[in-house]
């Protein structure tokens, strides 16, 4: 890919350079304009991986335009077309005019930088997402244009260099994992579940009412947790008389600062006083933000973040390669 894009300044306007990928031996064919933003692709690149673009830049109703660029001949030239005020698409530009864009109310530039990342994910180029609303734009355009599989293959990488994006993930993850669900990203999938069961009295994944079978997923997920905690209680029962006298007292120590202990704490204290080894409920699944992040501790008290779930679980095929 060509460096980031340089401002050429005419009499009373800004213009974009183009922003051009670059392989070897192979001359860009392809003029995409997302607003005033010039891409130059390959097409047979576009065609291996955008079901969309296969199906439409030889389609009989588009004619051929050709134009000379300073990257050579370009032989499908696409443009923004809008679609009301808030939405638009890419059309083949048939009579070499740019389209009026004007009345577009959304942002222009994060419309760009999300379609930029679809191309990169095509070309397996790296690209950071830098917010919640990065992933939600870049899951629209990949599911308008056919390239989920693309971004399903490079997201993995891209999340573990999304600092920014990751630190959200937490206050945002039932919407995290609807996109997650659509982008088939079990790395992605995986975190979101940890933060979606918690906090344990109110787990946040109670609130995806519209999304039953996702919900599901997450209840059965919360369940085993729960199903966990129960064997740790009946293992507590059978503890001798003086380890019992020991943990009473400690509860009653602990309720003179505090009126009651979550879950999460509780287990934690029990685990460091060495009467069970709770170690399995307080392990920390997350691989992204939240490595060092302590179940029942600091700003987790009432998480366990320990959630699992089976690639057979997940709610997509594994085994489908295109969607």
């Amino acid at each position: 890919m060509a460096l980031p894009n340089k401002k050429q300044k005419t009499s009373d306007q800004t213009v974009l350079q183009p922003i051009s990928f670059e392989i070897s031996g192979m001359a860009a064919d392809v003029s995409l304009k997302v607003f005033d933003q010039e891409f130059l692709v390959h097409s047979p690149i576009l065609k291996i991986h955008s079901a969309f673009f296969n199906k439409f830049l030889d389609s009989p109703d588009k004619t051929v335009v050709r134009g000379i660029h300073v990257e050579g001949e370009i032989k499908y030239q696409w443009v923004t077309e809008l679609d009301g005020e808030n939405d638009w698409q890419l059309v083949a530009n048939l009579s070499e005019e740019n389209l009026d864009t004007t009345a577009y109310k959304g942002n222009k530039k994060h419309q760009q930088h999300c379609f930029l990342m679809i191309l990169c994910a095509v070309y397996s180029k790296p690209y950071v997402l830098r917010s919640i609303r990065d992933l939600q734009i870049l899951v629209e355009l990949a599911d308008y244009y056919r390239t989920l599989p693309s971004v399903s293959r490079t997201l993995t990488d891209a999340l573990f260099n999304s600092g920014k994006f990751n630190s959200d993930i937490q206050k945002n993850c039932c919407l995290v994992l609807q996109m997650a669900t659509e982008a088939r990203n079990k790395v992605l999938f995986k975190e979101a579940l940890c933060y979606a069961i918690g906090p344990w009295y109110h787990p946040k994944y109670l609130t995806l009412y519209m999304d039953k079978n996702l919900r599901k997923v997450c209840e059965n997920v919360y369940n085993k947790v729960a199903a966990t905690c129960m064997n740790m209680h009946y293992r507590i029962m059978k503890l001798d008389h003086g380890e019992t006298e020991r943990l009473n007292d400690k509860i009653s120590e602990w309720r003179q600062y505090q009126d009651g202990v979550s879950l999460p704490v509780y287990f934690r204290k029990v685990h460091s006083m060495g009467l069970i080894d709770a170690s399995k409920l307080l392990t920390n699944n997350l691989v992204l933000q939240g490595r060092d992040y302590l179940a029942g501790e600091g700003d987790y008290q009432d998480w366990f973040l320990c959630a699992e779930i089976s690639d057979e679980d997940l709610p997509w095929d594994i085994t489908q390669t295109e969607w």
